[in-house]
């Protein structure tokens, strides 16, 4: 017989998740700071030819592969090594079990990105001829401008 007081399969269902959305969240957020910072940088370093296909290449490659790996590494700490021992009966992993997914997830994000970012190139460079955005990067100079 069922009480109103009785949530034991409400918290077997949701009571372990809110820690994976905490370290899924923290990950997202470091991950999308260092990806997109190493990107800018990145193609500030190619002064000659900042569009072309080896500084996309660069800045695609590069900020993805050290991104993900991040994300995926600050995920499986503070789900895997942090909370999980607590939660989930004593089942954890060690650092170097969190930094070996770390590494397959982003050579995994890597291959993907190897594979589309030819497609990502060609829009890009279609946008650009296409000049789609200008009027928000025209925007933008304005409103640095006051």
């Amino acid at each position: 017989m069922a009480t109103a007081d009785d949530y034991t399969a409400f918290d077997s269902i949701f009571g372990g998740t809110w820690f994976i959305l905490l370290g899924s969240t923290v990950a997202f957020i470091a991950s999308a700071i260092i990806n997109n910072t190493l990107n800018w940088m990145i193609g500030k370093s190619f002064k000659k030819n900042p569009d072309g296909k080896l500084a996309y290449a660069m800045r695609t490659y590069v900020s993805t592969f050290i991104g993900q790996f991040l994300d995926n590494f600050i995920f499986s700490l503070i789900v895997f090594v942090g909370f999980a021992p607590i939660f989930w009966d004593g089942f954890h992993w060690t650092v170097l079990q969190c930094s070996t997914c770390a590494l397959t997830g982003a050579l995994a994000e890597l291959v993907m990105e190897v594979a589309f970012s030819p497609i990502g190139y060609r829009i890009t460079k279609k946008w650009r001829r296409e000049s789609v955005g200008a009027e928000y990067l025209l925007a933008i100079e304005k409103e640095k401008h006051l």
